[in-house]
Order: structure tokens, then C-alpha cells, then sequence
């Protein structure tokens, strides 16, 4: 049945399964806590579920926006329409509670989403302004106006998108 909630075993199986007599309850906390850390997110300050469960509110509405993907009303940013990862993200999720990146993901580095470092023309050829990022997020373009590959698309109002981008000037 374990295999079934993860997704990795098919059903007919796990009913076969749940019908032989149970072993022993000594293996419940195992099994729970590994649930538990495969939906939780200590960088990010995630735990125990989705971001569409976490009802944290940061100091301000662009802290609380990069860390639950939420906004102060409990409005959940992320366009599930477009968005090719269906569960509810934040920033902090993929970019780290600093908004540096660092992490692997899909096989490639996650970027810093530090303003300091999206608007370094060190670092980007087209270094972001807050236009940019707001395309960006409207949009998924990049600086340079390439295609980004994120997965994740936002429906954001402009003070949402405000708010966000000066807490990324704060990282």
C-alpha cells in the first residue's frame, strides 16, 4: 500500500497486498516518517505537505510570496493551468531560503534569483531590471528573451509582483 501512495506500484497489486494479514506496526513510523520527508522542504521551510497547505505568513508580502508561493490573503500564485508541475511552489522551493539557487534540478544548476545577481551583467548578458523580471514572471522569458524552462508559470497582480521583487533586493 506504501508503494501504491508513492505512486510506484499499480493498483492491483496494492489490493493484493492489503488483503494478506498485516506484519507488524513496528514499521508504521518508518513509513510515516519517510512520507513526511518526501513532502517537506527544510531549505524552504516546507513541512509536512504542499505549499498549498502552508498557512505561514512572513513579515511582508513579497517574503511571504517567495516562501509559501502565497500571498498575504492566501492567494496561491502559481498558475496550475500552465504550469507543467502541478503542486503548488514557491520560490525558496527551487531557488533555496536565500534565493541563491545552487541545487541540482532537471539536470542543470538552479539559478541565484538574487536581484544583486540577476541584474550583474557578470552574470547575465542582459542583466535583469524590474521589467524584466516581471516579464519574466508574466511571461517565462528570459532577460535575453529566450524561453525558460521552469515548469512553473505565476498569475501575479502587479503589487504582488512588486512586493516580490523587493524582497529579492532584500537577498
Amino acid at each position: 500500500m506504501v508503494l501504491l501512495a508513492l505512486g510506484l506500484a499499480a493498483p492491483t497489486v496494492a489490493r493484493a497486498q492489503a488483503l494478506q494479514p498485516r506484519k507488524s506496526p513496528v514499521l508504521l513510523l518508518p513509513v510515516l516518517t519517510l512520507v513526511t520527508a518526501l513532502t517537506s522542504c527544510n531549505q524552504c521551510g516546507m513541512t509536512g505537505g504542499s505549499m498549498m497547505n502552508d498557512q505561514t505568513v512572513f513579515a511582508t508580502n513579497g517574503e511571504t510570496i517567495f516562501r509559501t508561493g502565497k500571498n498575504l490573503k492566501g492567494v496561491v500564485l502559481q498558475d496550475l493551468d500552465r504550469s507543467e508541475m502541478k503542486m503548488a511552489h514557491s520560490c525558496a522551493m527551487c531557488h533555496g531560503a536565500n534565493g541563491a539557487g545552487g541545487m541540482m534540478m532537471m539536470m542543470r544548476t538552479v539559478p541565484s534569483i538574487r536581484f544583486k545577481d540577476l541584474s550583474d551583467p557578470a552574470k547575465h548578458s542582459v542583466p535583469y531590471n524590474e521589467d524584466l523580471i516581471k516579464r519574466f514572471l508574466d511571461e517565462e522569458l528570459k532577460s535575453d528573451g529566450s524561453v525558460a524552462v521552469t515548469g512553473v508559470a505565476w498569475k501575479m497582480s502587479e503589487k504582488d509582483k512588486d512586493d516580490l521583487i523587493d524582497f529579492l533586493k532584500t537577498l
